[in-house]
């Protein structure tokens, strides 16, 4: 197994402990607490406090971890953000502007009278792509095509 898959097993089986955290903490803590019954006498008391217990605790732990990924990925959004305006920034200064080609794509290109050698910044992921058919394609109707 390659560091990928194993890094993909490792990342599902953390998404999926939710789960496990709210039944298995619960049951076994009342075990627990059915143990000391049993040793003390006093049947239900101790396992439904320790269940009760349990439970807020597995749950508050679920909140937390799910309010921590939550601020994890904005965080992420945000930096891929400053990244963003950094990267159009940079090309803003080296006289980039966007411009359509014949396909209806958008890509950038070095203003005129820029330096020839220049490199060329790389289109934005969210460049509107536009795709027209080929001028072969037209409507035809099914009387006509018979």
């Amino acid at each position: 197994m390659d560091a990928a898959a194993k890094r993909d097993l490792h990342d599902a089986i953390w998404r999926s402990s939710g789960g496990f955290d709210l039944v298995l903490a619960p049951v076994l803590i009342a075990l627990l607490g059915l143990w000391i019954d049993s040793a003390a006498g006093t049947r239900p008391v101790f396992m439904l406090a320790f269940l009760a217990f349990g439970t807020v605790g597995a749950v508050l732990k679920v909140y937390y971890d799910y309010q921590r990924g939550m601020t994890e990925a904005a965080e992420h959004v945000a930096a891929v953000r400053e990244e963003a305006a950094r990267l159009r920034a940079e090309a803003a200064e080296l006289g980039a502007r966007p411009v359509r080609d014949l396909t209806g794509e958008i890509d950038s290109m070095p203003l005129e009278g820029s330096e020839s050698g220049t490199p060329r910044p790389t289109p934005s992921p969210c460049a509107w792509k536009v795709r027209r058919p080929p001028s072969r394609w037209r409507k035809t109707s099914l009387v006509e095509a018979h």
